[in-house]
C-alpha cells in the first residue's frame, strides 16, 4: 500500500512539473510594446498597408527573406514574415548609419541566426526592434537590446531556419 502511494505521488509530480514545463509563459522583457496579433496570411500584392513602420505582424508576401545584415530597406511585407519565422529585425534610422550600422552589426554576430538589420527611414527613433507581436525602442545598441533579441528570437509562430 505504501508503495502505491509512494509510486502515486511520484507520478502526480512528474505529471505537475511535465505540465509547468509545457504551460508556463514564455518570459518577457519590461517596456515591451504588445501590438495586438493582426493575423499571417500570406498574400501576393506587393503593397501591403500596415499601421506602423516597423509592422510585428499582419498578411505578409509569401516570400521570406535572408536573415543577416542589409545595405538597402527591408520590404515590411518581407519582414512581417521573417518575424513570423522567428527572426528579430533591428531596424535603425539611415540618416544615422555612420554611428548605428557597424556598431548594431557586431552586436547582433553575437547570434548565428534569427536577426536581420536594416535601414528604416520612417522610423522616428533611432533603433527599433521588432518581432512576432513585440516591439521595443532604443537609442543605441545595450543591454536592454541584448535582453530583447535574447529573449524573442525563435519565438515566431513558425519555426523556420533563417541562418546568417
Amino acid at each position: 500500500m505504501l508503495r502505491n502511494l509512494v509510486l502515486g505521488v511520484v507520478a502526480f509530480l512528474a505529471l505537475a512539473a511535465g505540465l509547468f514545463i509545457l504551460l508556463r509563459p514564455d518570459p518577457e522583457v519590461a517596456g515591451v510594446e504588445r501590438p495586438p496579433d493582426k493575423g499571417r496570411e500570406h498574400v501576393d500584392e506587393t503593397q501591403i498597408q500596415y499601421d506602423s513602420a516597423a509592422p510585428t505582424s499582419g498578411s505578409h508576401l509569401a516570400g521570406a527573406p535572408n536573415c543577416g545584415s542589409l545595405s538597402d530597406h527591408l520590404e515590411l511585407g518581407l519582414a512581417v514574415h521573417a518575424v513570423e519565422h522567428g527572426a528579430v529585425i533591428v531596424w535603425y534610422q539611415p540618416d544615422q548609419e555612420e554611428e548605428l550600422a557597424d556598431p548594431l552589426r557586431d552586436f547582433l554576430s553575437e547570434w548565428d541566426s534569427h536577426w536581420i538589420l536594416s535601414p528604416n527611414g520612417s522610423i522616428d527613433e533611432p533603433i527599433v526592434a521588432t518581432a512576432w507581436s513585440r516591439r521595443k525602442t532604443f537609442d543605441s545598441p545595450s543591454e536592454g537590446l541584448r535582453e530583447f533579441v535574447q529573449t524573442y528570437r525563435q519565438r515566431g509562430p513558425e519555426k523556420v531556419p533563417c541562418g546568417v
